[in-house]
């Protein structure tokens, strides 16, 4: 299993990669990157339970017998968290590139943050909330839908630029044309 010392060691690349590419949005230098939490089995739903009230979160409804998330942002009135279950990160020993795949998750999950934030002063994505929505329309049509796609994006447009300026000027052409380098940007 990946250790916290090896996650703690790829967060500070995953931030400075989202910080250096994302555009800015407005009062983007106001609102802090969300804290990040690394839990294990033991300390996930309490660590979960206590940032839920302390953020005043609306995500209090989960099923910890069927809880497997990677990462979780978690948005709240007084400010956003992200919880990383250690467990269910690629260990490096085991995965190739396991370190491309936690930047991943974690620029997913900062993904949330990013649109949360942007859509509060912007065009409201929430107006597709309709109250009248039965709640498996809501979760086909609604916000959150939306949600998943956008930090997806988000994560997909992060790694697309990492790598790509990792490449030499040779290679760059050939990532291009590449069927990896579409599929990045979809």
């Amino acid at each position: 299993m990946v250790t916290q010392r090896q996650i703690k060691a790829w967060i500070p690349e995953a931030l400075a990669i989202f910080q250096r590419f994302m555009p800015p949005f407005p009062g983007m230098d106001t609102i802090p990157i969300p804290e990040i939490h690394i839990v294990s089995d033991k300390t996930v739903f309490p660590t979960r339970k206590m940032l839920v009230a302390k953020l005043r979160s609306r995500q209090t409804d989960i099923d910890e017998d069927h809880y497997t998330s990677i990462m979780e942002m978690i948005h709240g009135d007084l400010g956003d968290a992200i919880l990383i279950w250690q467990k269910y990160i690629p260990d490096p020993q085991k995965i190739p590139l396991a370190d491309d795949y936690f930047c991943h998750y974690l620029w997913h999950e900062l993904g949330h943050y990013y649109a949360i934030h942007n859509e509060c002063r912007s065009d409201d994505l929430h107006r597709f909330n309709n109250p009248g929505l039965a709640a498996e329309r809501a979760k086909q049509e609604g916000y959150w839908m939306w949600s998943e796609f956008i930090a997806e994006a988000i994560a997909g447009f992060l790694y697309s630029q990492y790598k790509y300026r990792c490449l030499s000027v040779t290679d760059k052409h050939l990532f291009l044309l590449s069927p990896v380098s579409i599929h990045h940007l979809f």
